[in-house]
């Protein structure tokens, strides 16, 4: 039996025809692959890749707590002449060119999170004063301490808004329950209920039942209603001042960084493109 004289053939093709070039040696019935023990693999690149990935997560993190355009507008570009600015970063490796992209992006991002988690405490503040506030409105001009209802041995007191529609409903679903009301307005009735305590899962039960909810006061608060609607107003408005100064720190944040976040953002894009690709499994 004769011997067939081989060759070793190399065949380079870019990463994105490997597919394409394999089907197309698949077709030669000899042609035989060599293969290898060992995929080509660089540690050190993967390393890089990972730091390129995390500073790119980071700095687009920074673009969207400070609402920062990727690019300016086209009519800001070609009518006001907004020029796009450029950084030059210069370094003879991906390692010191990934280092100084994070020399220079770590700072800016702890100041960020810094003052986003700040106006974030101050505006869940403001939103749960408001909420409070308007709560207490249908009983602002009712001017008396609420604060001892709940102290009673014997007694279930409950002070609660009821709609005058409701009114009728709520008596006569309680008929043994004592009754005190006072108008707030047209349609709406500040209403105490005093039953024994043994009636006190009935009337829990009554007024889920036709949606009302005890008035309470948090004990931070003064326990008059009108007292505490006009402390809540007031811790409003110093909220509602204080966001607004938050915000105008960020927007100085956006003005001072912005070129840098930009830039560290696109140089880590840059860099894990590259390095994926350079370091991808394979020969």
């Amino acid at each position: 039996m004769g011997l067939a004289q081989l060759s070793k053939v190399t065949v380079i093709s870019p990463r994105s025809e490997y597919g394409e070039v394999a089907s197309g040696l698949a077709r030669f019935e000899d042609f035989h692959p060599i293969g290898q023990d060992e995929l080509n693999f660089d540690p050190k690149l993967q390393e890089l890749s990972i730091k390129a990935v995390r500073l790119f997560a980071q700095a687009d993190q920074a673009v969207k707590d400070l609402s920062i355009p990727l690019m300016p507008g086209v009519i800001d570009i070609v009518f006001r002449g907004v020029k796009i600015p450029k950084s030059e970063f210069d370094a003879e490796s991906w390692e010191t060119l990934l280092n100084d992209a994070e020399v220079q992006i770590n700072p800016i991002i702890d100041e960020v999170r810094a003052q986003r988690a700040l106006l974030q405490k101050v505006a869940k503040e403001e939103s749960d004063l408001n909420s409070l506030r308007d709560a207490l409105q249908a009983v602002a001009g009712f001017s008396a301490d609420v604060g001892d209802l709940g102290q009673f041995q014997r007694l279930r007191v409950v002070l609660t808004v009821v709609r005058s529609e409701v009114l009728a409903e709520l008596k006569n679903s309680l008929p043994s329950s004592i009754f005190l009301s006072q108008p707030l307005g047209p349609s709406r009735s500040l209403v105490l209920v005093a039953s024994e305590k043994s009636d006190e899962a009935r009337i829990e039960k009554t007024l889920k039942a036709l949606d009302l909810k005890p008035l309470s006061i948090p004990s931070n608060l003064p326990q008059n209603p009108a007292e505490a609607y006009a402390k809540l107003t007031q811790d409003c408005e110093a909220t509602r001042k204080e966001r607004f100064e938050l915000e105008a720190k960020v927007g100085q944040l956006r003005s001072k960084h912005e070129v840098v976040i930009l830039a560290v953002r696109e140089v880590a894009e840059v860099a894990r493109e590259t390095l994926d690709q350079e370091g991808s499994p394979g020969p």
